[in-house]
């Protein structure tokens, strides 16, 4: 489950090296897409954490600061208040306009394209930076 993946997704050095405002807190129930965001993240030099449970990304954004959060629909409603960047396999536009107006960042639906997520990420890291 999530415990295990948390081991494998936040290495001890990279908790280290970056400061948590420059971090991003991806929060999706799904695994994979977790694994794959992660991955992707270190690929733009942006280190992350990993939660799978509103709870656990609730205790995170509690206990340090983060510059952005990525997640997916169900966690994202869970009155977050820094920059959150909403993915939806769902992709209907109801849903979308009520993550915006809940104060999301970006809705993306899956699949979305590399540099989408990328500008996102940047934009929100900038102005918290």
């Amino acid at each position: 489950g999530c415990a295990v993946w948390q081991v494998i997704c936040i290495p001890a050095c990279a908790r280290q090296e970056a400061p948590l405002i420059s971090r991003v807190l991806i929060a999706d129930t799904d695994a994979e897409l977790r694994q794959r965001l992660y991955g992707r993240l270190l690929d733009f030099d942006v280190f992350s954490d990993c939660v799978g449970t509103a709870a656990d990304a609730l205790q995170k954004l509690d206990d340090a600061p983060y510059g952005l959060v990525i997640a997916d629909v169900e966690l994202a409603s869970r009155g977050i208040t820094i920059p959150v960047v909403v993915i939806t396999a769902h992709g209907d536009e109801p849903l979308a306009d009520a993550a915006r107006e809940a104060g999301a960042l970006a809705v993306l639906a899956k699949p979305f394209r590399e540099q989408e997520l990328r500008y996102w990420i940047e934009r929100a890291l900038e102005a918290r930076g």
